[in-house]
């Protein structure tokens, strides 16, 4: 699992939440500023911003929607 594309936290009791970014992943080519690649380019991951948040919306839907059907 790549940490900078992907990751995963554990919530509670068992709840494990998955995030996996694009793939193959979309990177662009930046000049670093500082830092042990300070002066070279070097691939940095682009986050598809319309897309997470249309995931993220679409998991917290049926997180309701369970959650009314149990009410």
């Amino acid at each position: 699992m790549n940490p900078i594309v992907n990751g995963s936290w554990e919530m509670n009791e068992g709840l494990r939440l998955l995030v996996q970014g694009l793939d193959p992943p979309e990177y662009e080519m930046v000049k670093e500023k500082d830092g042990p690649f300070a002066g070279k380019k070097v691939n940095k991951p682009v986050a598809n911003i319309g897309k997470c948040k249309a995931k993220a919306l679409e998991f917290l839907r049926s997180v309701l929607e369970a959650l009314s059907a149990i009410r």
